[in-house]
């Protein structure tokens, strides 16, 4: 081979490396900001998901007379002249883990003072 063409592939070998040691930190960071990109077009589409259901709940309570009813009701514990209120505390054994047994003789619930 002559020195010339040696030359040649030496200086576009030079050329190919020094591209690369340039272009891979600009490469990779391309590539999280369109990572960043794309999580934030998510979280921006579940939001938008999220107000528009807001946005739907809040005409319902300007119009519904029963959405507002049953607002009072779920968050705010009221009720109608006349109705009763029961709340019902979970027993001993739907409080326990799964899977646990009560050892033999003992009582399943314990006993009210």
């Amino acid at each position: 081979m002559k020195a010339r063409t040696l030359l040649s592939i030496f200086a576009l070998a030079c050329l190919v490396l020094a591209a690369a040691v340039w272009l891979g930190p600009v490469y990779r960071a391309n590539r999280a900001t369109r990572e960043s990109i794309e999580a934030l077009q998510s979280t921006l589409a579940q939001q938008s998901r999220d107000l528009e259901d807001l946005n739907r709940e809040l005409r319902a309570l300007r119009t519904d007379y029963r959405a507002i009813e049953r607002v009072a009701r779920e968050r705010f514990g009221m009720c109608r002249p006349g109705e009763e209120i029961y709340h019902f505390e979970p027993s001993a054994e739907a409080a326990a883990p799964a899977g646990t047994v009560p050892a033999a003789g003992a009582p399943a619930r314990p006993a009210a003072p």
